[in-house]
């Protein structure tokens, strides 16, 4: 697979860079595969945006709805809360 179409406007390393929000903090290092929070961009990146974007909630909600509704915090392995975003909107 090839890299996400969206990749470069797409905020996701910024905000887990940048992330102040300890929750969203704790979320990422939750994600399997990631240990430290270094590391997680290079995860992401490797596992979604170079590869199996199709799977990426971020993209899904994007490609579907739009950026103007993509959460900030949404993480690409949370499938089932860009599918619930997506259906607030389109009802």
């Amino acid at each position: 697979m090839s890299m996400c179409p969206l990749y470069y406007r797409c905020p996701l390393a910024d905000e887990i860079l940048l992330a102040d929000n300890v929750e969203l903090i704790k979320e990422y290092l939750k994600t399997p595969g990631v240990l430290t929070s270094e590391g997680l961009s290079e995860c992401y990146e490797s596992k979604y945006c170079k590869s199996n974007y199709r799977e990426c909630a971020r993209f899904n909600v994007i490609k579907e709805v739009g950026f103007d509704h993509l959460p900030e915090d949404l993480l690409p392995h949370q499938e089932m809360r860009s599918n619930e975003i997506i259906d607030d909107v389109l009802e």
